[in-house]
């Protein structure tokens, strides 16, 4: 039972990997056959696969796929919305096993932030959003954390000031 769990998500890790391989992002916007192969793919294949309890491998793995289709069209808001919200879901699982899941999600987090669907959706999530970058940051220096953490200050100036306040850690904390 579990070797064909495992062996299904590979499989379904082989074809993502040949859609990703395969797909070029200026086509999706002009042919509109394709555009809805894309969305279909994006919603049907990927999206439920940011949810997958059993293969973190495969969250990340979907989380590099949604963020290099940060910029696709779907035919409703709310399908974007799903990518991001998946994406923050993983950004904030715990433990030491999810830290690869985390910081891909924190990297495909980066590439939504220009959008007002995940301005919407990450403002209420803010504070604790910054809160598991800044471990992040405490456990491994990554370019790429810091790069999202620049974004973030890019895109929600105004919002930190009250975030910060209580989510960083004073000097006497730090030790």
């Amino acid at each position: 039972m579990v070797g064909s769990s495992v062996g299904e998500s590979l499989g379904r890790y082989g074809l993502l990997s040949i859609f990703t391989a395969l797909h070029r992002p200026n086509t999706e916007t002009e042919d509109p056959r394709c555009k809805a192969i894309v969305e279909q793919i994006l919603v049907k294949c990927v999206q439920p696969h940011l949810r997958n309890p059993r293969a973190p491998f495969m969250r990340r793995y979907a989380c590099q796929v949604v963020a290099r289709h940060s910029a696709f069209q779907f035919s409703h808001p709310h399908m974007h919305q799903m990518s991001i919200q998946g994406v923050l879901r993983n950004l904030r699982t715990g433990g030491q096993l999810e830290l690869p899941v985390r910081v891909e999600a924190a990297c495909a987090l980066q590439d939504f932030l220009d959008s007002d669907i995940a301005k919407e959706v990450v403002r209420p999530l803010l504070k604790e959003v910054l809160q598991v970058l800044f471990t992040m940051m405490d456990m491994l220096p990554i370019d790429e954390v810091v790069d999202t953490l620049q974004k973030i200050i890019d895109n929600f100036g105004p919002d930190l000031k009250s975030c910060l306040l209580y989510t960083s850690p004073s000097p006497r904390d730090r030790g």
